[in-house]
Order: structure tokens, then C-alpha cells, then sequence
């Protein structure tokens, strides 16, 4: 069936509004892990440009990823870390055009990393929107910065997906559902842009989940699979809360052609989870195939 990988992020310490639990597990021992666990890909991120930029960390995990064998289905850029208040949608000019060079940059070190999708979910530009930005304003300069940038990947030869979330901690996002990101992608017109859906992002919108990935049809280009009680960002492992089964079959019903990557945020072993989390996608894949023969 599909390409299996699973993300960095899962292996860094779990860390809530309460508490921080446990340490970072060292890169070496997370694509041997993930190698050793049978998965196809990593997904890897851009968290701090200064570190996980440097020409050092770039060269150190191509040639980590490349000895285990492993893909590299996307890389995430993290944006909302660095501007928490507003990004895209910040009021200052001179803000949103860091925003944008910042992400540039970050399109340029995914390549090196053997990439095609840089990956972001706008989480940190919403409403109410704690700079007091009216909501045509926001929409206006985000699509602007966005465009932007999905014109930088297009050059570098790469597509953005952009993945939705409802909420983030106090924040109703501007792109909170399917509908809203494909009202995004037809203003921006850009065969560069594409969706990363995370089914539990789809739970928490409260949308049907086979009928998101119809939806969305060929924008879709990676998977984010995790689980969740629909009231959150739970991100359990799949299959925790959910049958997925018409998941899988929508997938193949759209000819999806990319990986089903995990975005899992275990409070306990993260090799344990993706262990679980591995064999229910196989549960699945041999349930699609039994159906389909």
C-alpha cells in the first residue's frame, strides 16, 4: 500500500501546559529505531533555525537517514514558535516579511534534506486575533505571505502543504477546516500547494473523515495520521478511539499516492507507539487488500 513513516517530534520530551516529562531521544537512536521498527520514512522539522539549519545537523541526518534506508516524506516548519502572537497575519509589514524570509530559508534547508514537501500548519494566526487585526485584513495579508512562499518552493522545486487545524490554545485558527484551506488554495492558484491532512485535526472539526479526503481529492500530498476524542489535539495513537478503515479506503478510492505518516504525542515509550501504531496500518492495508480482491 502506502509508505509508512512516523515524525521527529514524537521522540522529543512530552512536554503539556502541566508538566515535562522524560528527555529527547538522541536522532541516531530514532532512525535506527524507526529502521530497525520497519517504517519507510521520517518526517523531520525546522524548529530552530540556528540548530536544525546549520550545515552540520543537515549533513549529520542526510547521512543518518540515507545509511537506515529511510525517506523523507516532508519537513515541517514550525512558525508559531517564533512568532506566537501572529505570523502571517502580524500587523507589521517588516514581521511578515521576516515571516516569509524566514520561511524561504526553511524551503531551502528541506531540499538539502532530500525533501519535495515543506510542511506548516498557520498555527499561531487566528482570531481572536491577539494584535487586534480585523479578519479581511488577516485573510488578505496571509494569502499574500503564502502565495509568496509557495512561489520560493516552486522554484526550489519543492510544494507546500498546508494542513488546518480548528483551535490551538486560546485561538480559533484562520484555517480551521477543508473548506477554508480550499478557499485558501483557490485564491493563491498555485499547482504547488497542497493539503497535509491530520485525521485528528478532521475529528476535532468535527468533519466526516472519509468524505475530508474526497474532499480534498488530488491537493492531498501527505498524510498526518494520529487519533482523537474530537474535542482536542489528542494525537493517540491511530485507531485508539476510531475504526479507520473508510479512511484507508478513501485514500485508495482518490489514487493517493503519498505516505501515511504518523503524528503521535505518546506521554510513555514513543518506539512502543509507533510500534502499535505500525501494525494497525497494516491491519488496515491487509483489510483494504482483502476487500479489494
Amino acid at each position: 500500500m502506502w509508505k509508512i513513516s512516523a515524525p521527529i517530534w514524537t521522540f522529543f520530551e512530552r512536554q503539556t501546559r502541566f508538566f515535562r516529562l522524560g528527555k529527547r531521544v538522541p536522532l541516531e537512536d530514532v532512525v535506527k529505531g524507526l529502521a530497525e521498527l520497519g517504517f519507510d520514512g521520517i518526517e523531520l522539522g525546522i524548529f530552530d533555525l540556528g540548530k536544525d539549519g546549520s550545515r552540520e545537523r543537515i549533513d549529520r541526518v542526510n547521512g543518518l537517514v540515507k545509511s537506515h534506508g529511510l525517506g523523507v516524506p516532508s519537513v515541517y516548519v514550525d512558525i508559531a514558535g517564533r512568532w506566537p502572537l501572529a505570523a502571517f497575519t502580524h500587523p507589521s509589514t517588516e514581521v511578515r516579511r521576516d515571516v516569509a524570509e524566514h520561511f524561504k530559508t526553511c524551503i531551502e534547508i528541506a531540499k538539502a534534506m532530500g525533501t519535495k514537501i515543506v510542511g506548516t500548519c498557520p498555527d499561531s494566526d487566528g482570531f481572536p486575533h491577539p494584535l487586534g487585526v480585523p479578519f479581511k485584513n488577516a485573510w488578505k495579508w496571509f494569502v499574500e505571505g503564502m502565495s509568496d512562499c509557495v512561489d520560493a518552493a516552486a522554484d526550489a522545486g519543492l510544494k507546500v502543504g498546508l494542513e488546518y487545524k480548528p483551535k490551538e490554545t486560546r485561538n480559533f485558527s484562520l484555517i480551521s477546516n477543508a473548506d477554508t484551506l480550499l478557499r485558501v488554495v483557490d485564491q493563491i492558484r498555485s499547482s504547488n500547494l497542497g493539503a497535509v491532512l491530520d485525521t485528528g485535526h478532521v475529528f476535532y472539526a468535527k468533519e466526516d473523515l472519509p468524505t475530508t479526503v474526497e474532499k480534498l481529492d488530488k491537493l492531498l500530498i501527505h498524510v498526518h495520521l494520529c487519533d482523537s476524542y474530537g474535542d482536542w489535539d489528542d494525537d493517540l495513537i491511530p485507531g485508539a478511539v476510531h475504526d479507520f478503515t473508510d479512511f484507508f479506503k478513501a485514500l485508495k478510492s482518490i489514487g493517493y499516492e503519498g505516505y501515511v505518516g504518523l503524528d503521535i504525542y505518546p506521554m510513555q515509550d514513543p518506539f512502543d507507539a509507533c510500534k502499535k501504531s505500525r501494525e494497525y496500518i497494516q491491519e488496515m492495508y491487509a483489510k483494504l487488500a482483502s476487500q479489494t480482491q
